[in-house]
């Protein structure tokens, strides 16, 4: 059976102090423009992290991981039968 390969993105992570909350939505991005349109398909139970903590998406694919002082990164473990072209993570920058 051929799977369906389609791109995920995770909608920007909003950090509210250092080593604060990170939220965000992971879902299928068939424009691939990075923003959540309507029409598009919300991924629950995919499971985000930030090297320390592990949280599954909701049902209309939103997450929010509690963050920690040494945190680089927000990704996401791509489920079977979609693919990610690279954007399977987001560096946190301090912004």
């Amino acid at each position: 059976m051929k799977k369906t390969l389609l791109n995920i993105a995770l909608l920007s992570c909003v950090a509210f102090s250092a080593s604060a909350a990170y939220t965000g939505r992971v879902f299928v991005d068939k424009n691939n423009n990075g923003v959540f349109d309507k029409g598009e398909k919300p991924l629950a139970g995919v499971a985000v992290s930030d090297g320390l903590n592990v949280v599954k998406t909701a049902g209309d694919g939103t997450f929010s991981l509690p963050g920690h002082d040494r945190e680089r990164f927000v990704f996401i473990t791509t489920p079977s039968g979609y693919k990610t072209d690279n954007k399977h993570y987001i560096r946190i920058d301090g912004k």
